[in-house]
């Protein structure tokens, strides 16, 4: 969390520490980020390990995945899904899509784990 903490400060979102509890949210009332917002709270990683029934789809959608991720951050209170790992703990990111969106997301080789931040966004 450290390096997301600094990479903000050059580049100029303003991150925040969890202000306390936020309500459980649904997968639908998360918001996927590609990049950091400007303002918001950093909650905490989610992770999913890439299982078989997570594959691409044919126009590259994997669906399950997002969904799995974007249920992980809405029980910990998160409106927004930030695709952003820390340096050294993904390996690749490759291109993936939810819904017809297409998103980077950093991911682990082994075990084959996609990796995101929970946020809650106070400012977009």
């Amino acid at each position: 969390m450290a390096s997301l903490l600094l990479a903000a400060c050059a580049s100029g979102p303003q991150i925040l520490p969890p202000s306390g509890q936020h309500p459980v949210r649904q997968p639908a009332e998360v918001k996927i980020y590609q990049s950091q917002p400007k303002k918001y709270e950093l909650l905490g990683p989610v992770s999913v390990r890439i299982t078989p029934e997570m594959k691409w789809d044919e126009r590259g959608n994997s669906n399950p995945a997002f969904e799995a991720l974007l249920s992980q951050a809405g029980a910990k209170g998160a409106n927004g899904l930030l695709l952003m790992s820390e340096e050294g703990t993904y390996d690749y990111r490759p291109g993936a899509g939810y819904k017809g969106t297409y998103y980077l997301v950093p991911l682990k080789r082994e075990p084959r784990t996609a990796l995101a931040q929970a946020i809650f966004v106070l400012e977009e």
